[in-house]
């Protein structure tokens, strides 16, 4: 609904097909459900992977919630290879990688303390013979990796390994309910 009905869609089987088509400018956009902690393989994985052009975040849909709208409980993630405008009204996400376990509270406790308006989305570890776990986090605003307070917050994790990388940013739905 919210590209239109006359607006050329693909469908495919795999994130990784999307994020190609996006990367190579096949595709103007990409469209994926919201991340969820249950995800077998998170398709905001795949945002830090891609070589080439590197498709972001920019937008969620739907733009305006209406509670008697009739997907009202489907929400989404559009991606696209271009940066985002500041609104001033905005969310930015990142993936936080690091190598020690950190609790959803813990992490939205240690950005509030950097500063932030923020939260934990989703958890992924990579696996069994990886110490790695990544959190896909948002905050207010669409701030740099290199923005002091989030330097800051990744002072805090007490995890040399630790890293922040930014993967896009959208401005705030507007709730019409």
């Amino acid at each position: 609904d919210h590209f239109g009905s006359a607006t050329p869609m693909t469908l495919h089987k795999s994130p990784s097909l999307v994020l190609r088509a996006v990367s190579e400018g096949i595709a103007s956009v990409g469209i994926f459900p919201l991340p969820q902690d249950d995800d077998v393989d998170p398709w905001w994985l795949h945002l830090v992977q891609t070589a080439g052009p590197r498709p972001q975040v920019v937008g969620r849909l739907p733009f305006f919630v209406n509670a008697g709208a009739r997907f009202e409980d489907l929400e989404a993630l559009a991606i696209a290879v271009l940066d985002v405008d500041d609104s001033g009204s905005d969310i930015g996400l990142f993936i936080l990688s690091t190598t020690d376990p950190i609790s959803r509270a813990s992490l939205n406790t240690l950005l509030e303390e950097a500063g932030f308006e923020g939260r934990g989305l989703a958890t992924h570890i990579q696996g069994e013979n990886s110490p790695e776990r990544l959190y896909l986090i948002e905050v207010a605003g669409l701030v740099s990796a290199e923005d002091e307070r989030m330097k800051a917050f990744v002072g805090k994790l007490d995890d040399s390994n630790a890293m922040i990388i930014r993967v896009g940013g959208y401005a705030r739905p507007i709730d019409l309910s």
